[in-house]
């Protein structure tokens, strides 16, 4: 017989294996270790890391890059907005401005025609019933909705810190894709950054980042336009 501590080990090792017959408490937690490992398999590995964003003076829902990452087509020039990217370090967000993409791209507002001289003579011409905008739609005006957020900020920027899932090379993903929206943080000064989203190996965000903003209280919702060539 032993004294010290190892009776008193033995006895527990004992009682252990005799409380609960059948029992294997040794296989069962490796059982659930490789569970683990298999579903973090199945959820694909870690996507590089999004390079910071470019500080912009402000946030811009109809900035060039907004308007063509929401699938606006068109020859868009003159209005930069820079790439979106994770949030830079140092940089310390008061505010989370939302663009939501409104799907209707309304006709521009015709100019008015220039009034004839007085005494001239003015020949209308026959209006056709479909003549209700630009010809062929050239000119036409874009509709975004920007909606403003505040609170506490630390619940979303942990979400967005999250890895994106890199896609295998045979990865099997649904015939659709997600839009919008698209998001700026902004300073207390007005700087703002457009963030990337995380998303999983098919290109739709993680859930988590979309909670963590919709948990925030809205303080400022406008509808901005903006009239494309």
């Amino acid at each position: 017989m032993r004294h010290g501590g190892g009776v008193e080990r033995g006895s527990d090792e004992a009682a252990a294996m005799t409380a609960a017959p059948g029992r294997r408490p040794v296989r069962v937690h490796g059982v659930l270790l490789l569970t683990a490992a298999l579903l973090g398999a199945c959820s694909g590995t870690a996507a590089p890391a999004a390079p910071p964003a470019a500080v912009a003076p402000s946030a811009d829902c109809l900035a060039d890059e907004v308007l063509l990452a929401l699938g606006v087509a068109g020859d868009l020039t003159g209005r930069p907005g820079g790439a979106a990217g994770s949030v830079p370090e140092g940089f310390e967000p008061v505010l989370a401005v939302e663009c939501r993409p409104d799907l209707a791209v309304v006709p521009a507002p015709a100019r008015p025609p220039t009034p004839p001289p007085p005494g001239a003579d003015v020949e209308v011409p026959p209006r056709s019933p479909d003549d209700g905008g630009p010809e062929d739609g050239h000119a036409r005006t874009v509709r975004m909705v920007e909606v403003t957020r505040a609170g506490r900020l630390d619940p979303l920027l942990r979400a967005l810190a999250a890895p994106s899932v890199a896609p295998r090379p045979d990865q099997p993903c649904p015939a659709m894709a997600e839009i919008g929206p698209e998001l700026f943080l902004v300073a207390a000064d007005g700087r703002a950054v457009r963030v990337a989203w995380p998303r999983d190996a098919c290109g739709f965000r993680l859930h988590a980042a979309p909670r963590a903003l919709e948990a925030l209280p809205v303080v400022g919702e406008r509808v901005l336009d903006r009239a494309l060539d």
